[in-house]
This record gives structure tokens, C-alpha cells and sequence, in this order.
């Protein structure tokens, strides 16, 4: 992945591009624990000195970190709700 974004003509368009990969727009399963796993793999990702990438990486795993604890309190909830409703 290092070389594809070094190697754009503008890296910061694409590290843009795949940090809203990140964010799952439709899916099965826990949408905090997709968010989790992509900021952690954001951590694997090879700046190569650059400031600027590595200021904007640190800023979307904290976003990313973010909305995984906000969307674990909105599932924790329905989940509570949900099994309040069977008992």
C-alpha cells in the first residue's frame, strides 16, 4: 500500500480514499468492531516520515476510534432493550 500512495500524484487524496474505506456503509455484524478493525489497521500503515500523512492517519484512527465507542453504546443499548422485551 506504501508504494500506491507514494508513488499517486496526490497521496493525500489517496489515503483520504481509503480511510473512508474504513468506515462500513453496509454490513452484517457489529459496525463498532469494523470501525475498530480499520483504525487498528491504520496503525500498519507506513507514513514514511511524512508529517502531514501521519498527522491525518492519527487524527482518523481517533475519529474512527470515536464513532466505534458511539456506535458500542447505541448496540449496547438495543441489545438491552431487545432482551428487556423477552424476560
Amino acid at each position: 500500500m506504501p508504494r500506491l500512495v507514494n508513488a499517486a500524484p496526490d497521496p493525500m487524496a489517496v489515503v483520504r480514499a481509503l480511510v473512508a474505506r474504513l468506515r462500513p456503509v453496509m454490513s452484517s455484524g457489529s459496525r463498532s468492531t469494523k470501525l475498530e478493525t480499520g483504525a487498528n489497521l491504520l496503525d500498519q500503515f507506513d507514513v514514511q516520515g511524512n508529517l502531514v500523512r501521519a498527522a491525518f492517519i492519527d487524527a482518523q484512527k481517533m475519529k474512527l476510534h470515536q464513532e466505534a465507542r458511539e456506535y458500542r453504546d447505541w448496540e449496547t443499548k438495543l441489545d438491552k432493550a431487545r432482551d428487556e422485551r423477552f424476560e
